[in-house]
């Protein structure tokens, strides 16, 4: 989980370097941006130290319900604040007054966006499809019984379910404006589609080549650059970016990672309690990208 460390971090990098030329007199750019680096610092910290604990393994197999929570919030904070980062740059490069900062962070709640079937139907049809792939009888099991774990604490399943969910939507909404704000949005309009598409490849394949494959987590984030996977993060990416350049801004992009992330990771979670119902191994896997 070395990379880990470093992944909200290095949007922000990214962020700096791609955005390098923004100039912006806007108070309220330039209050996010500053906002946004003491949210990244200790969101990092919270999560490995939450992570690590005193025995030092790297690894979510395993650990202790009481640093969960730990986990999920340093997680969280830290995607805040690259969302934070990115939106403001974003919005200081296109000084556009019509699409602000903040309207990134609520695009995924927005009726006009959530009406547009090109944000709709994509998400329909990915969790259509990975209910299809679950394990025949899995809703069943999970409801099977009277208490299910989730933040070191045993909930009624509806409720842990719904737990889980809002949790995962708290750190998808940051991961989805970090994201598109940057590739979607800085590279996109700075550099063209073709950067934009083969930015997200370079994002997925980077910490592979770097670190290898870990342990035998064959299907966390190392286990995501198999062809299948690889091809549904490409192709996500080139839609992506069609409907950025469509609409002339990241909003309906935003929207699209943020119910992907949101759908899929709560659908993992009841597959990995299911398989696990004493801890949250694979607990903070996300369904496109992330795999915390």
């Amino acid at each position: 989980m070395v990379s880990e460390r470093i992944r909200p971090a290095a949007f922000v990098v990214a962020l700096l370097i791609a955005g390098a030329p923004c100039h912006s007199q806007d108070r309220a750019n330039l209050a996010l941006t500053i906002l946004s680096v003491p949210l990244i610092a200790a969101g990092q910290g919270l999560y490995w130290n939450s992570l690590l604990g005193g025995d030092g393994a790297e690894s979510l197999t395993g650990i202790s319900a009481d640093r969960e929570a730990g986990v999920w919030a340093g997680v969280g904070i830290s995607w805040l604040g690259a969302g934070l980062f990115g939106a403001s740059r974003w919005s200081a490069l296109r000084a556009a007054p019509d699409v602000p900062a903040y309207k990134l962070f609520s695009a995924p709640f927005s009726a006009e966006i959530l009406g547009d079937e090109r944000v709709f139907a994509p998400v329909a049809v990915a969790a259509a499809a990975r209910i299809a792939a679950m394990k025949d009888g899995v809703w069943q099991d999970y409801f099977a019984v009277d208490r299910r774990y989730f933040l070191g604490y045993e909930w009624d399943p509806s409720a842990a379910l719904a737990a889980r969910t809002a949790t995962a939507a708290l750190v998808a909404l940051g991961s989805a404006v970090a994201s598109e704000s940057l590739l979607r949005g800085i590279v996109l309009e700075k550099f063209g589609f073709a950067s934009s598409v083969a930015s997200e490849g370079a994002i997925v394949v980077a910490p592979y080549l770097v670190f290898g494959p870990r342990r035998s987590d064959a299907e966390t984030w190392y286990g995501r650059s198999d062809p299948a996977l690889m091809t549904a993060e490409m192709l996500f990416a080139a839609y992506s970016g069609l409907l950025a350049s469509s609409s002339g801004d990241p909003r309906r992009s935003v929207a699209l990672r943020f119910w992907l992330e949101t759908v899929l990771s709560t659908l993992s979670y009841v597959e990995a309690i299911v398989a696990d119902p004493d801890g949250p191994t694979e607990g903070l896997g996300f369904g496109l990208r992330l795999s915390y």
